[in-house]
C-alpha cells in the first residue's frame, strides 16, 4: 500500500540523491499502470536520483512507456540504478530478478534495433487437461480447415461420425488413420465412444464389434485415447502419447 502516496510525494521533493524504500509493502498492479501516480516512473523522471531500492515490495508491472523512458536515460548515461528484485514483476517480465544490473540489461534490448525472425520457438507450458493441444490445434490448423476444428470443441454428444474420425485421425500414431477411417465406416458418433471402453481403458466387446479390421495394437491404443477424450469431454490429445 502507499504506492501512489509515495509517487506523488516525489513529483514534490526534488532534492532526493538516493532513496530506500525496500520491504515497504508497496503495492501496484497492471490497475495501476496509467494512473500516473506510479511510484517507478515517479523515481525514473525525478531529477536527482542517482540510487534509488524498491526491492522486496509487490510491484507487479511498470508503464511501458517508463520502460522505454528508463531506457534510454541508460543509454545517454543519465539512467538511474534502480533495484526492482523481489518484486513479482510481470513488466518487465524479469520476476524477481530485476536487479539493477539484470533491469538494464533487460531496458537495453528493448533499444536494440528489430530483426526479423525467420523461425520462432514457442513453448506451451500447462497440466494434462489443460487445453495445450487445443491451443496449438487452433494455431496450426489451416484456415481452410477451422470449420472442422471448431467442430471438435463442441461437447462429445454433440459429435457427429465425421467430427469422431477427424479426432482419431489427428492422434499422430501408425494406426491414427486405418482407426480413423473404422470409426467413420462404422459411423461411430460421439454419444456412442463410452460404450468402445471398459474398465481400465481396455477396449469393450462394442469397440471389437465396431472396428473388427483394426488389429489389435491400434485396438488398445484406440481405447486408451478414447478413455481420455471421454473423461475431458472434448478434443484431447491426453493419454495419446502413451499409446
Amino acid at each position: 500500500a502507499g504506492g501512489r502516496a509515495l509517487a506523488a510525494a516525489l513529483q514534490t521533493d526534488t532534492r532526493l540523491v538516493a532513496l530506500d524504500l525496500s520491504i515497504n509493502d508497496i503495492s501496484l498492479g497492471e490497475d495501476d499502470v496509467g494512473s500516473g501516480a506510479h511510484i517507478v516512473e515517479s523515481v525514473a523522471d525525478h531529477p536527482c536520483l542517482q540510487k534509488a531500492d524498491l526491492s522486496n515490495n509487490s510491484i507487479e508491472a511498470v508503464p511501458v512507456e517508463c520502460q522505454l523512458r528508463m531506457a534510454r536515460a541508460d543509454a545517454d548515461g543519465r539512467g538511474i540504478a534502480i533495484d526492482l528484485s523481489g518484486n513479482p514483476l510481470s513488466s518487465p517480465p524479469l520476476g524477481h530478478r530485476a536487479d539493477p544490473e539484470g533491469l538494464r540489461g533487460y531496458l537495453s534490448l528493448l533499444l536494440d534495433e528489430p530483426a526479423a525472425a525467420a523461425r520462432v520457438r514457442l513453448m506451451v507450458l500447462g497440466f494434462g487437461g489443460a487445453g495445450k493441444s487445443t491451443f496449438c490445434d487452433a494455431l496450426t490448423t489451416p484456415h481452410g480447415d477451422l470449420a472442422g476444428f471448431h467442430a471438435s470443441l463442441l461437447p462429445l454428444d454433440g459429435w457427429d461420425a465425421e467430427a469422431v474420425s477427424a479426432w482419431a485421425a489427428r492422434l499422430g500414431t501408425d494406426w491414427a488413420r486405418p482407426a480413423a477411417d473404422a470409426l467413420r465406416g462404422s459411423g461411430v458418433a460421439g454419444r456412442d465412444l463410452p460404450g468402445l471402453v471398459g474398465q481400465g481403458d481396455r477396449p469393450s466387446d462394442a469397440l471389437f464389434r465396431a472396428l473388427p479390421s483394426l488389429d489389435g495394437r491400434g485396438r488398445d491404443g484406440l481405447a486408451r485415447a478414447v478413455g481420455s477424450l471421454v473423461r475431458k469431454g472434448y478434443f484431447s490429445t491426453v493419454g495419446a502419447v502413451a499409446v
